[in-house]
């Protein structure tokens, strides 16, 4: 399986326990557009991305890289 970022976002909020709707506020999203990030069917924005990795303290590497660590 070729590794996504979205793959990421599905981990932390599974992780966290958080709903959709969460995840979308916490990047201040409609929760449409964070289902798209989160299936694949959309990029994540440099606006977004920065939101959730100073939300769940990981480095942007984590969010793009399989090896990488939190």
């Amino acid at each position: 399986m070729e590794f996504k970022h979205y793959n990421r976002l599905a981990v932390l909020k599974a992780k966290n326990n958080l709903t959709n709707e969460e995840m979308a506020k916490i990047a201040s999203l409609d929760v449409n557009d964070y289902i798209a990030y989160e299936t694949g069917n959309k990029l994540i924005d440099s606006s977004s991305l920065t939101k959730y990795c100073i939300y769940f303290n990981v480095d942007p590497d984590y969010m793009f890289l399989e090896d990488a660590l939190k």
